[in-house]
């Protein structure tokens, strides 16, 4: 009996371990949760961030000519950054909590655009 409970006490063992994967990484590393701690600032006050597809999405300025997007693993690594433009618009609005990004990188964005000379669209 005593053979067969300490079996026991180790699968469950693994399976917590193996559902926490973040036990093991450093402390600055970044996790998913309820609450989440970064090892870094970001760069502007208007900065939105989301999980997505495993990685942090950054938008950086979504109300300007140029958001920019970055892409950060769960250990603080810069994937990528992403100037979002459009030619001849001089102001972009991506909507809140309006981005995502898939597993092979692409990214899914909502918002408008305003050109000088033909008025306000949709993307």
């Amino acid at each position: 009996m005593r053979k067969l409970l300490w079996s026991l006490f180790q699968i469950l063992s693994l399976l917590v371990l193996m559902d926490h994967p973040a036990a093991g990484q450093a402390t600055n590393a970044l996790v998913s949760g309820g609450r989440t701690e970064i090892p870094f600032q970001f760069v502007s006050r208007s900065t939105d961030a989301a999980w997505s597809s495993g990685t942090l999405l950054e938008l950086e300025d979504r109300f300007s000519s140029a958001p920019i997007f970055r892409t950060w693993d769960r250990a603080g690594k810069l994937l990528s950054e992403i100037a979002f433009t459009f030619p001849g618009a001089y102001h972009i609005n991506i909507y809140s909590h309006s981005f995502a990004r898939g597993a092979d990188g692409s990214l899914a964005i909502i918002g408008t655009l305003t050109r000088m000379t033909r008025g306000e669209y949709g993307f």
